[in-house]
Protein backbone atom coordinates (compact mmCIF):
# COMPACT_ATOMS: atom_id res chain seq x y z
CA UNK A 1 0.00 0.00 0.00
CA UNK A 2 2.89 2.76 0.81
CA UNK A 3 4.33 1.71 -2.77
CA UNK A 4 0.84 2.40 -4.26
CA UNK A 5 1.08 5.65 -2.48
CA UNK A 6 4.29 6.79 -3.52
CA UNK A 7 3.91 5.83 -6.70
CA UNK A 8 0.97 7.93 -7.32
CA UNK A 9 2.37 11.11 -5.20
CA UNK A 10 5.24 10.61 -8.06
CA UNK A 11 2.97 11.37 -10.82
CA UNK A 12 2.05 14.70 -9.51
CA UNK A 13 5.45 15.76 -9.01
CA UNK A 14 8.28 17.69 -11.22
CA UNK A 15 11.26 16.39 -12.32
CA UNK A 16 13.97 18.37 -13.93
CA UNK A 17 17.15 17.48 -15.52
CA UNK A 18 20.43 19.60 -14.65
CA UNK A 19 23.82 19.48 -15.84
CA UNK A 20 26.61 20.66 -13.16
CA UNK A 21 30.18 20.69 -12.82
CA UNK A 22 31.69 17.36 -11.87
CA UNK A 23 31.80 17.41 -7.63
CA UNK A 24 31.78 14.59 -4.47
CA UNK A 25 29.63 16.62 -2.93
CA UNK A 26 26.19 15.31 -4.56
CA UNK A 27 25.15 12.15 -4.74
CA UNK A 28 21.89 10.00 -5.16
CA UNK A 29 19.81 10.71 -2.16
CA UNK A 30 20.47 14.19 -1.66
CA UNK A 31 18.31 17.56 -1.21
CA UNK A 32 19.38 20.51 -3.18
CA UNK A 33 18.04 23.72 -3.07
CA UNK A 34 17.17 24.56 -7.38
CA UNK A 35 16.38 28.08 -8.19
CA UNK A 36 15.82 28.57 -12.04
CA UNK A 37 15.41 32.13 -13.35
CA UNK A 38 11.96 33.02 -14.70
CA UNK A 39 12.16 33.17 -18.33
CA UNK A 40 8.50 35.25 -18.68
CA UNK A 41 10.16 38.13 -16.18
CA UNK A 42 13.61 38.49 -18.33
CA UNK A 43 13.62 42.32 -18.13
CA UNK A 44 12.89 41.87 -13.67
CA UNK A 45 14.85 38.58 -13.33
CA UNK A 46 13.31 36.53 -10.31
CA UNK A 47 13.36 33.20 -9.82
CA UNK A 48 10.93 30.71 -11.26
CA UNK A 49 8.42 29.86 -8.36
CA UNK A 50 6.75 26.62 -9.92
CA UNK A 51 9.70 25.01 -9.95
CA UNK A 52 12.08 26.53 -7.23
CA UNK A 53 12.57 24.51 -4.49
CA UNK A 54 13.78 21.63 -2.80
CA UNK A 55 14.34 18.79 -4.86
CA UNK A 56 15.99 14.86 -4.13
CA UNK A 57 18.44 13.85 -6.46
CA UNK A 58 17.59 10.36 -7.54
CA UNK A 59 20.00 9.49 -10.17
CA UNK A 60 23.47 10.87 -11.15
CA UNK A 61 25.28 10.12 -14.71
CA UNK A 62 29.02 11.14 -15.01
CA UNK A 63 30.51 12.10 -17.63
CA UNK A 64 34.19 12.54 -18.20
CA UNK A 65 36.13 13.44 -21.32
CA UNK A 66 40.09 14.35 -20.79
CA UNK A 67 39.18 17.96 -20.89
CA UNK A 68 36.12 18.17 -18.61
CA UNK A 69 33.88 16.23 -15.84
CA UNK A 70 29.97 17.15 -15.73
CA UNK A 71 27.38 15.06 -13.99
CA UNK A 72 23.79 15.05 -15.00
CA UNK A 73 20.96 14.74 -12.23
CA UNK A 74 17.45 13.86 -12.24
CA UNK A 75 15.90 15.48 -9.94
CA UNK A 76 12.22 14.76 -8.29
CA UNK A 77 10.06 17.51 -6.31
CA UNK A 78 7.02 16.52 -4.80
CA UNK A 79 3.63 19.39 -5.54
CA UNK A 80 3.86 22.65 -6.45
CA UNK A 81 4.62 25.64 -3.54
CA UNK A 82 1.27 27.87 -5.21
CA UNK A 83 -1.13 26.99 -7.48
CA UNK A 84 -0.66 27.73 -11.12
CA UNK A 85 -2.34 30.44 -12.42
CA UNK A 86 -4.75 30.70 -15.40
CA UNK A 87 -3.30 32.31 -18.59
CA UNK A 88 -5.76 35.11 -20.15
Amino acid sequence: MLERNASKALLKGTIVNITISGTTRVSAGDMINFFPPDQSALSNPEYDKYLSGKYLVSEIEHLMTVDQYVMKLTCLKSGLPEPIEASE
